[in-house]
């Protein structure tokens, strides 16, 4: 699962320090190479009961390179949801997609040819829920009247940048920074649980604005290698 993987960006561990999984999700988009280990690997890959997934970065060159990128889901394309059947419960809540989206860029290239290059890009997402409650009888049947339509959404930010340097023909030395931020819920919203992606409190109980609290999350991430 993913709380016994191990991940490492750019010889960064980026587990989440509380609770194991991973703290500093990275768009596809950034990544240059990908390294998966599992199933009796040796001592030096350590620190996990499951795999390791090893990350290694864009780089920039000696030539300019860049890309702008995007992808949507409208909840519109999405399925009827199946509700598995609570007849203890009062309310009950169906959970609904409304989009998923994001928009971000990459560029890379050179500070001084053949010495120093630079790589830099972002990645903004956006996600929306909603969230329909109705209140059921004790025998089991709908009171008519009573749906209340919420709504969960959540914005996160990635961003990268990285300098390498070529000291000579056998030495280089590369610095890396990345930053995940993410917040959600608010200003009349419920939150994303970070660790789930889904929705906070899907009983919806109790007062609306006591519950639409935020999520805040998010890691920095720095590191300085010689090869």
């Amino acid at each position: 699962t993913s709380v016994e993987n191990q991940y490492v960006i750019d010889g960064i561990s980026v587990n989440n320090t509380a609770y194991g999984y991973l703290g500093s999700p990275l768009s596809l988009e950034f990544v240059e190479e990908l390294g998966v280990v599992t199933g009796g690997y040796m001592p030096e890959y350590g620190r996990s009961m499951g795999g390791l997934l090893n990350v290694v970065t864009k780089s920039g060159g000696n030539e300019f390179h860049g890309s702008v990128f995007a992808s949507a889901a409208p909840g519109f394309l999405e399925g009827d949801r199946a509700q598995a059947p609570n007849l203890g419960s009062a309310i009950r809540v169906q959970e609904e997609l409304n989009y998923v989206g994001d928009l971000g860029f990459e560029l890379g290239g050179p500070i001084l040819p053949d010495t120093l290059w630079f790589y830099v890009g972002a990645d903004l997402a956006q996600s929306s829920f909603k969230l329909q409650r109705t209140l059921y009888r004790a025998d089991g049947t709908e009171i008519r009247g009573t749906d209340q339509d919420f709504f969960a959404e959540g914005t996160s930010m990635q961003a990268i940048a990285k300098l390498t340097w070529l000291a000579n023909a056998d030495n280089r030395v590369s610095f890396s920074l990345f930053a995940t931020p993410s917040m959600s819920g608010g200003n009349g919203r419920y939150g994303i649980d970070p660790a789930l992606g889904e929705p906070e409190n899907l009983t919806l109980e109790g007062s609306y604005d006591a519950l639409a609290h935020q999520y805040r999350s998010g890691a920095v991430d720095a590191q300085i290698a010689a090869l």
